[in-house]
């Protein structure tokens, strides 16, 4: 039996998994290795660590691939040869799927490399943690204020800061004043959501002055002090809590295997081969120019997933192509702005859109029945 070895549990990794053809498995012996037993739907990080959500976001991985699957729960250390090395041991292949997914990139910037993140369950739910035990010292009168000083105004950023001001304001009512909470969102860019034009950078801008948040454009974070956190233009914002979400890279994995990369990523080509019997798909993966998003990791594990058979047996495969389907930002449960298919969008229609991207993962994963809750 060929042997099929896939690491990494996330979008990408399991939409290679639930694409597979049935006829692989009579040639194949396919093994998941991921981390822990579960997938967390990372389009929901924000909202975990905001407190808008908990284990809704989480799915046990055992259920919801085919049986035919061996499913490993291990950490990957390093590649080496035709091996995978593990925490506990490792593990021999034919061909290797690399779908490790992202880690935090603080580009250097000094004293971030202890900010805290929403890149893992685990990590998000720290986050909301640390926030809300501090919520509960205003409600105590065991602090007089609050700042959190959320640095990156993408995707995550934007998010987060809507979700948290939201979440923040509704849990304050009755305890202690929200207005003692300061949420800073900094972008070091002149705008924050730069995938998107000027009228719905404004729109999003709008609804976050509108919730409380303060938003700072062409605003770079040099480094974070005992004092808080300096900017370029030497201001110096105070902070209890700081969030990084200013960058993202590929897994440290593909470092410590000493592949060649681009922080972390590895170059793939039309058919997602990094080289020889190896190929790589998702946030650890480098398509051209494009950035790494879950829209991206998903279609490169459909694909592979599909055409793997034909790879394996030297048949020509269809090149993969990605389609952009546009993105769309939640800002707080009841507001959104977003780009599909060439048209902007906000409003109801937004928010909406938004809930049915992220409905489309649960119904994936384990069927229509997701779309009544879980």
């Amino acid at each position: 039996m060929i042997k099929i070895l896939v690491l990494g549990g996330g979008y990408a990794g399991l939409s290679f998994i639930k694409n597979l053809p049935d006829e692989i498995f009579k040639k194949a012996q396919i093994t998941l290795i991921n981390a822990n037993q579960f997938h967390y739907h990372t389009a929901l990080l924000h909202k975990v660590a905001a407190g808008e959500c908990d284990k809704e976001a989480l799915f046990d991985i055992k259920k919801v691939i085919d049986k035919r699957v061996n499913f490993v729960v291990d950490e990957v250390a390093k590649i080496e040869e035709n091996t995978v090395f593990t925490k506990d041991a490792k593990f021999e292949f034919d061909y290797l799927i690399i779908a490790l997914g992202f880690e935090k990139e603080t580009f250097g910037c000094d004293g971030m490399e202890n900010s805290r993140e929403i890149t893992t369950y685990a990590k998000s739910l720290e986050l909301k943690n640390e926030i809300y035990s501090k919520f509960d010292e205003l409600a105590d009168k065991k602090r007089e204020n609050l700042d959190i000083v959320i640095c990156g105004g993408g995707l995550s950023g934007v998010e987060f800061a809507g979700a948290l001001a939201r979440e923040g304001a509704k849990y304050a009512k009755d305890k202690f004043d929200f207005k003692k909470v300061k949420i800073t969102l900094v972008e070091a860019l002149p705008q924050i959501l730069p995938m998107y034009d000027e009228k719905l950078h404004k729109k999003a801008s709008e609804i976050l002055q509108n919730l409380g948040v303060l938003v700072l454009e062409n605003s770079k974070v040099v480094k974070r002090t005992k004092a808080g956190i300096l900017l370029e233009n030497e201001r110096v914002l105070n902070a209890d809590v700081v969030v990084w979400v200013a960058g993202i890279r590929g897994n440290s994995v593909v470092d410590n295997s000493k592949f060649k990369n681009h922080r972390a990523r590895l170059l793939v080509d039309e058919n997602l081969k990094f080289k020889d019997n190896i190929y790589a798909i998702g946030d650890v993966a480098k398509f051209k120019e494009f950035a790494p998003t879950a829209q991206i990791a998903c279609q490169m594990g459909a694909y592979l997933g599909k055409n793997i058979n034909l790879l394996i047996d030297g048949k020509n495969a269809p090149k993969f192509s990605y389609q952009n389907k546009g993105l769309i930002c939640s800002i707080g449960k009841e507001r959104a702005v977003g780009n599909i298919f060439g048209q902007n969008i906000s409003g109801k229609f937004a928010v909406f859109m938004k809930w049915l991207t992220e409905k489309k993962w649960d119904v994936e994963l384990e069927g229509v029945g997701a779309i009544f809750g879980r």
